[in-house]
């Protein structure tokens, strides 16, 4: 979906409606649903794109692929029988990938920027858009292949609250600058 420009989120606003800017995978999140206040309009919501859980990925499957391989070679398979747990550490390292790309959401409201993570123990950063001071984006080629990338927001008296991997990166950015405005 497009960012909705400065006249439409006018219009928007004069009509109490909530407009979703940024699509997200999944709907809203708990911690956003829990914590919108009394007359809290949200303008975008995102999350991390699936793309950060290539690498992961693809390191299981590789895995995978060499222990197939290997037991077909009958001297290997006699000789180490227990060669699947060599697949236990990619496989971990993707659970903890797939856990931060589940708990991972930001959001921009009429009040203020939330960006949130984790699942035991979170973090959650909230600034208010009045004291937005600027915002940052560090995509790298596959982010700016697949429109992703880390959103840095740094608000007044030095505190900043990155969050990685967020999906259309570039629209959520526009939203938060034109919500200053």
């Amino acid at each position: 979906m497009a960012a909705v420009g400065l006249k439409a989120r006018k219009r928007l606003r004069k009509r109490g409606e909530e407009r979703m800017v940024c699509g997200m995978n999944s709907p809203l999140k708990s911690y956003l649903k829990e914590t919108l206040q009394p007359g809290e309009k949200l303008y975008a919501a995102g999350g991390i794109h699936p793309a950060f859980l290539i690498g992961p990925g693809l390191w299981v499957v590789l895995t995978a692929w060499v222990i197939v391989t290997a037991l077909h070679n009958s001297i290997i398979a006699a000789n180490f029988p227990w060669i699947w747990v060599a697949l236990i550490p990619p496989a971990i390292y993707f659970f903890q990938h797939w856990l931060v790309y589940m708990t991972t959401e930001a959001a921009l409201t009429n009040c203020r920027v939330v960006a949130k993570s984790g699942f035991i123990s979170r973090r959650i950063d909230e600034i208010s858009l009045r004291k937005i001071e600027s915002t940052a984006i560090d995509q790298g080629l596959i982010g700016r292949m697949f429109g992703f990338g880390d959103l840095v927001i740094r608000g007044s008296g030095g505190h900043s609250a990155t969050t990685p991997g967020i999906e259309k990166v570039m629209e959520f950015r526009a939203s938060v600058q034109n919500a200053c405005r």
